[in-house]
Formats: structure tokens, sequence, C-alpha cells
């Protein structure tokens, strides 16, 4: 276009052009701003043309496995972790693709299936795009017969319970021969081994029998060591005494194979006991907190990593696990506390109070498909594998940026003139989920979206597109309009659009209130307004092998339905404008797929993998995030996480910190 209009179209675009300058979100175009820590200024700076922007990477799954078996991924960055994706493969291969953060350091799946749980993380540091892996190797879990989902629970009053994990009921057990602050299970033999002295007895599951397993058994002299377990890989007992020092005892004969060395312990090492979930982890929770403990084959030393907070108020005198994951823990009190633990950070809740002191644990649990009873909606995945127990249509969920967290969207509205680079002009968190069923295909989409800030006076309205034929959907409910700017058809999609397009609201100020200040949520001075949940709920006609996540959302401005935004290189719908392209700043060549960007290829948009902590009011986006230019000009692959609080990241002072 490059401004050069047949003279029936100029009236408009002039006065289109007028409006910005004189409306718009009463800001003055964009100017340096001194003091700004970052070595580049964005819009000072020519970025890299092929460069999108997108904080979301694709990876390609080809995994082997059981037929009939749930995976679950999650996204991990340093201690968090979060729910990905659910996918059910009836078959011996799954092949998927799925985007995620590219803030995420591994990648961590889950499979389970009637052979057992198998985990693994990969490493997703040196940009790795595709992931093959084989999952049918499984690992032994014990004996079918046994109980599923317990934990035993002894203490040095000879006390012995057998708690469920399920709700933490518990049973009184025939008591021990005598009192033990040790116990582990022996899931091939159904026994629960405890020790007291040079005494190591065994507690017969099936016949509640008790019975002397070993005499002379104690590889610490005479005292009684606090922490015990078994490895179902090796069928061997692991005991370890207060100090760094673990054994490894072969049952068939009761003699030491391997003695080790903990290395890491911090602040001492007293108390405690030793788990070893089936999958390959091993855990130490002692009275300094939660470890995980890496046994390098060949080697008699024993690195411990402190995985739990450093002010956790409890003295931790037992450990043990559960089929999902989690990790247990018993405190060092008259009355037991039991603490349910994420092994991936230590964090904890309290589930259960005891009336009595629980000086160690011992888990049982089993993996088999006979033991998961409980399916709600009898659609053949137990409820707690299935991501929508409820509903007998849906098992599995893929999710955008993951199962609880929330994406940001991020607009400036001057376009196609140059804004202030605050990106607050309107912000908007969402959360997508595809619901898929056990033939991993897609059989609906819920999208839920939140205004967060509209730092402008334009009323603008917010919509998305989702690369499907609007053939393929049955019904879209949920959205908020009423302002008769657009027209939906009697299916609640955008009427004139051959590309699915649904509009989430019409008018920003009409699912927030504006409740003080020239704009809502900007300056932190004035109270915070919490926008509405808009909840999209998209049915297709009959389930879609769909990898597709949607992917195109734009803003249109302040009522002008063919003033429309979108993320960087995005394409236009087909109610767009497109006289606008190539005039004041932009830069846009739809010859070229090229879009909404200026001549340094900034774009008005962005998409944020994260709950975004927005500028403020008149405050740059690189003056709040020093490395938010750095990653652009790296092409991304300087800074993924440029917008995270890692130390040095970010300026709180320019950024609105109060949701």
């Amino acid at each position: 276009m490059k401004n050069e209009f047949p003279g029936h179209k100029f009236t408009y675009v002039l006065a289109v052009v007028s409006l910005i300058f004189i409306g718009s979100c009463k800001k003055e175009p964009n100017q340096p701003v001194p003091g700004h820590m970052s070595k580049y200024k964005l819009g000072e700076v020519a970025l890299p043309s092929t460069f999108n922007f997108s904080t979301y990477s694709n990876i390609d799954l080809e995994l082997t496995c059981f037929p009939n078996t749930t995976f679950k991924l999650k996204g991990k960055y340093g201690a968090q972790a979060d729910v990905l994706a659910t996918f059910f493969s009836g078959s011996p291969n799954l092949l998927r693709q799925i985007e995620i953060p590219t803030f995420y350091e591994d990648l961590i799946i889950e499979a389970y299936s009637d052979r057992g749980k198998r985990e693994m993380k990969f490493s997703l540091s040196q940009g790795n795009t595709i992931i093959q892996s084989d999952f049918t190797s499984s690992l032994k879990t014990g004996a079918s017969g046994l109980p599923t989902n317990v934990l035993y629970a002894v203490n040095s009053q000879k006390d012995f319970l057998v708690v469920e994990t399920s709700d933490y009921s518990y049973e009184a057990l025939p008591q021990l021969i005598a009192g033990s602050i040790a116990c582990a299970v022996d899931t091939f033999n159904s026994l629960v081994y405890y020790h007291n002295g040079g005494t190591i007895y065994k507690y017969d599951i099936a016949t509640q029998i008790h019975s002397v397993a070993y005499t002379n058994a104690n590889p610490f002299g005479s005292s009684n060591f606090p922490r015990m377990e078994f490895d179902c890989t090796t069928q061997h007992l692991f005991m370890s005494d207060n100090s760094s020092t673990i054994k490894e005892v072969d049952l068939t004969s009761g003699n030491v194979v391997s003695t080790y060395t903990i290395q890491g312990l911090v602040n001492g090492s007293g108390g405690g006991d030793l788990t070893f979930p089936p999958g390959g982890k091993r855990y130490l929770a002692c009275f300094t907190g939660l470890y995980e403990l890496d046994f390098t084959a060949g080697s008699s030393v024993v690195q411990a990593t402190r995985i739990s907070a450093e002010n956790m108020p409890y003295q931790l005198t037992s450990a043990g696990y559960d089929r999902q994951g989690f990790l247990y823990a018993c405190t060092n009190d008259a009355q037991s506390k039991m603490l349910k633990l994420d092994p991936l950070d230590g964090s904890y809740i309290i589930v259960k109070t005891f009336p009595m002191k629980i000086n160690d644990l011992g888990s049982v649990v089993s993996f088999t498909n006979s033991i998961c009873t409980a399916d709600t909606d009898n659609d053949g995945i137990c409820d707690e594998l299935d991501d929508f127990p409820e509903d007998s249509t849906v098992c599995c969920g893929q999710y955008t940026p993951s199962q609880l967290g929330t994406g940001s969207l991020a607009y400036e509205d001057l376009w196609p003139a140059t804004g202030d680079y605050d990106f607050n002009d309107l912000v908007v968190g969402y959360n997508y989920v595809q619901m898929r069923n056990t033939s991993d295909e897609t059989v609906k989409i819920k999208a839920k979206f939140q205004v967060k800030a509209v730092g402008a006076s334009y009323h603008n309205g917010f919509g998305f597109q989702i690369n499907l034929n609007p053939a393929d959907i049955k019904s879209v409910t949920g959205a908020s309009l009423g302002q008769g700017i657009t027209t939906a058809d009697s299916k609640g999609l955008e009427v004139g659009q051959s590309t699915t397009t649904i509009i989430v609201f019409e008018d920003a100020y009409d699912v927030i209130d504006h409740v003080g200040g020239a704009y809502i949520n900007t300056d932190p001075n004035q109270p915070l307004s919490t926008g509405q949940i808009v909840e999209i709920v998209i049915e297709l006609n009959q389930p879609l092998n769909l990898s597709v996540q949607p992917e195109n959302p734009f803003i249109f401005v302040d009522g002008n339905r063919g003033h429309e935004v979108h993320l960087v290189d995005q394409q236009p719908t087909d109610l767009a404008n497109t006289s606008l392209f190539g005039l004041l700043q932009d830069k846009s060549d739809p010859n070229t797929n090229s879009y909404y960007k200026d001549e340094n290829n900034v774009p008005w948009a962005l998409n944020i993998s994260h709950n975004f902590r927005y500028p403020r009011e008149k405050k740059r986006i690189d003056q709040g995030y020093n490395f938010m230019v750095n990653w652009a000009m790296s092409n991304g692959n300087s800074y993924a996480d440029w917008y995270k609080d890692n130390t040095g990241y970010r300026n709180e002072n320019k950024l609105y910190m109060k949701h």
C-alpha cells in the first residue's frame, strides 16, 4: 500500500489516522526514557526480521508404550513443575506434537499401564524438539496380592498401624514384638520388616503374624537406627543411622553388600527415613528436610540434594510414597502430624494428626489397572488418571500454557502508530485446554479469559481464531457480546469468516469494573479491579485428530471491528481493514506474510506463557525487564525466561505487581 490509495479511500484512511493521534488511549508517541538499565532500547535497535516473539516451542513426541497407557507430561523449571498434558494411547505408539512454554528446563513424562509406572526426565535446555523413548521396560512393584496405596507405621511403643492414603484413615494391627523406629515393606514377599537392637522382625501381611527374621542383623552396632527401606529393583534392604552412612543388605543372607556415604546434607543428618518409590528416584527425609539421593552406579558416594524449603518447621521422622508420586513424612511430635509432600520442591500440606508418635513408615502401592476401581463416568479410565472423571466423552487434557498456569496477551492499541511500549493497553490472561477422548482425538476445547488491565481509554474488543473449518464446529458458548459490534451465527461463530473465529468480548470495560483512576490496574496507587472469567466452550461436530492450539488472538480497537491488532506475523481475519497496513510506523507486507511489526521488527502484541507482570502506566517494557530486548536480539536463544523473577531480571518499581 505504502500510503498510495485511490481517492475514495483516502478520506477514510485520513480519518482513521486522525483518530489515532487524537483519541486512542490518550498517550504520547514513544519517547526515549533516560536511565534505562539494558544495553538495548526497544525501537532504537533493529531486531531480527525472522523472530516471532513466541514464548512457546513445539515438541514432537515419539513414544513406544504398552497398549492402554496413560501419559502425564509435566514441565519443570527449577523446583516448579506444571502439568502440560495427559494422553491415553490404546496402541503401542504415541505420536503427538505439544506446544510448551520455552522457559521449562525439563520435560517429565510419567507412563501408567497395567505393567507399572515409568517416569523419565528429558532436558530441554539444548533446544531439543524431538523426544523419542521406550516406556515398555516396566519396573517391578511387588506381589499383586498386596493391599494397595497404604502406609505401614511403627513406633517405639510397639504401635503398628496401616494407613490408607486415599483418606488417611488407619487401622491398628497386632502390636509389634518389640518397639521400633525403622520399618520397610518387602513387596515381593508381602512382609513388613522392622528393627530393634540387633534383631530384624517380620510381619506377614496375609497371616498377620509377627516373627523373627534375622538376629545379629544390625550393621551399626547395638543402637537402633532410624532409617530402613526396601528397594524394588535389587530386593535389598537399605539401612541408615543418624550419620551419613547407608548400608545395603541382602535379605537372602542378611549380609551387607555395599556401604555408601551421603554428601550434601545441610545442618546435620539426624533422624528421618529413606523412601524409594518405583521409578528410580530415592529420597531421604530427616530433621533438616527432604533430600533427593543420587546413587551413582559403581560409586560409594551418594549425593544428597536438598529440595525442601529451609524454613520447614518440622523434624521429619519417616518417609513413604503413594501411587500418584507424592511423598509422606511424619513429624517428631508426641502426636505426629503426617505431611503430604511434592517431591519436586518439598512443598507440603498436613493431612493427618495421629494420637501417637509415628517413628517410621513403609509403603505399598500397585499401579495395575485392576486396583484403579473408581471410574465415575465409565469410560475405561480410572478417576485417578482421568482429567475429566465425570465426562465419559473425554479423559485427557492438552493445556496451554499448563493445567493450572495462566498465559498473558499484552497489546498496544495505537497500531499502526508506535505506542509507548508499556504493553498494557489491554492485558488478557488465558488458559486453553483441548479435551481429548481415549482415541486421542479432540472432542471439545475450553478457553478461559480474564482481563487483567486496561491501560487505555479505548473500548477494545477481543477474539481469537482456530485453524478449523467452521463446518467442524457444533457450538460455541460463553461469549460476552451485546454491544452490537459483531455478528454471530446460530453456532456462536462470527459471521463472514472462512476460518473459525470467536469473539470473546466486544468491549473490555464490559468484563472488568472501572474502579478508579484514568485506567484499570496500571497504577498501583489505585484500587485493584478483578476481571470476570469468560469461559468459552467449543463443541466439535465429531472428534478430530488435532494438534492445533487457539493460536491467533487479536483485539479490535474502540468498537471498530476492522481495526485489528494481532501478534507478529499472524494473519488478519477476513473482516480486517487491510488498508491500514503500511500506514505510519507499520511495515506489514501481505505479499510476504509479514504483519504487525514496525521497521525495527517491534510488534504491537506479545503472547507470554506466564502470568505476566506487565509494566505500570507509561513505563516501557524494557525498563521493567532488563533482558527482554536481549532475548529478541538473540532470536529467542538467550533469556527465554526474561519475564520471570530471576535475580537481576526485572525492576519491580516499573511493573504492576498487585495481581
